[in-house]
């Protein structure tokens, strides 16, 4: 056996043998013709980069059989391999590799880049407006566009009307993520004031007022802040 190393179709002729006895001889015409086979031309390819939740589909050419692995444990025979719904664990680089009917194999490699999630976030949630006032949302700053309930596209959104708002915000990479809240309006204060006795006797008894729960701070004639 001699190892040979080419790298274009060689021919080799045998021009002499010696057997154990000592015996040899010379030969002409006793020759072998070793063909190379082209290698593939491998091409991995992926759309990037991607949003969370959104589907990657990858792209192999340049030969018959295929054979991907990838961050997360991902693994595929399919040409065009499909990840239904990206996660941050999916980004990294993609391997691919590439067999053509003759048996010879190639390698590409594609680089898969998931952006950070975008998460909107309004606050406050909930929130309450009193009377005749109003209350400002605020979706956060960072975002490339805003879009709320009504068409504003402002950061920040000042409501007067009780209901449901929602706001879509954008990132730069194009990322949306969608937040609402509950908008309610206060209802008029109506504080009743009951005596635990009257009328009372003269000269001197004590009696307790009593405004009513439910408030956050009161008030009263004479500088006493309970109930």
């Amino acid at each position: 056996l001699i190892p040979v190393t080419i790298n274009a179709n060689t021919t080799f002729e045998l021009l002499d043998l010696t057997d154990a006895a000592g015996c040899s001889e010379t030969f002409t015409n006793v020759t072998t013709t070793i063909m190379v086979n082209p290698p593939p031309i491998s091409v991995a390819d992926v759309t990037t980069p991607l949003c969370v939740g959104a589907v990657a589909t990858f792209t192999g050419a340049g030969g018959a059989n295929y054979s991907w692995s990838g961050p997360n444990g991902f693994v595929s025979v399919d040409q065009n391999p499909i990840i239904g719904a990206v996660t941050v664990a999916d980004g990294g680089t993609y391997r691919v590799t590439v067999t053509n009917g003759n048996g010879c194999i190639d390698v590409a490699t594609t680089d898969l880049v998931i952006s950070p999630e975008a998460i909107a976030t309004i606050a406050p949630n909930p929130a309450t407006f009193c009377a005749g006032d109003n209350v400002t949302l605020d979706a956060g700053a960072g975002y490339a566009n805003y879009v709320w309930t009504g068409g504003s596209t402002n950061q920040t959104l000042e409501v007067t009307i009780a209901g449901n708002y929602s706001v879509t915000v954008t990132d730069v990479n194009g990322c949306s993520s969608i937040d609402e809240v509950t908008v309610s309006e206060s209802t008029s204060l109506t504080p009743s004031i009951s005596a635990s006795q009257n009328p009372v006797c003269a000269p001197e008894t004590t009696t307790d007022l009593d405004a009513g729960p439910g408030y956050t701070s009161y008030l009263w004639s004479d500088s006493s802040t309970g109930q």
